[in-house]
Order: C-alpha cells, then sequence, then structure tokens
C-alpha cells in the first residue's frame, strides 16, 4: 500500500501496489496529475485514479515508502 492524494478532492488515498497496472503523465488546463490505473483481481474490478503525484514520486513511494497496514496489531499477538 503506498499514500497519494487524490486531484480532484486533495484527500489521502490509500493504494495497493499490487493492483497498480499502469502509470500516465496528464495535464488539463495547465495542471499536471498522474493517472494511475488500477485492476483487482478478486473483485474483477478495472479502475482509474487521477493523483497530484507524478509517475516518477510514485514509483519511488512504491519502492521505498511501502505502508505496513496492521503492523503494530501484529506486535500484541
Amino acid at each position: 500500500m503506498i499514500l497519494l492524494t487524490g486531484r480532484d478532492t486533495s484527500l489521502a488515498a490509500l493504494v495497493d501496489d499490487h493492483e497498480i497496472v499502469d502509470i500516465q503523465s496528464m495535464r488539463e488546463k495547465g495542471v499536471s496529475f498522474s493517472r494511475v490505473f488500477l485492476k483487482n483481481d478478486k473483485e474483477h474490478h478495472d479502475y482509474f485514479l487521477d493523483v497530484l503525484e507524478n509517475e516518477k514520486e510514485i514509483r519511488r513511494r512504491i519502492k521505498y515508502e511501502k505502508l505496513d497496514l496492521g503492523c503494530e496489531a501484529r506486535t500484541y499477538l
């Protein structure tokens, strides 16, 4: 999972890095953003998400800033 910022709402979006199929750089009305194409195999659902981060930043976060959700809870078991 990585944390990105949604373009339309500017809210945080958790994205599973295993679901990312493609990343495209886009420009609209002088504002650049990235369109992340996702595919959820379990639910057979394809969709995309527009985010403020550029493609290079997204790839860096996939490599260095992955989130391990629930890791704090596992330490208590």
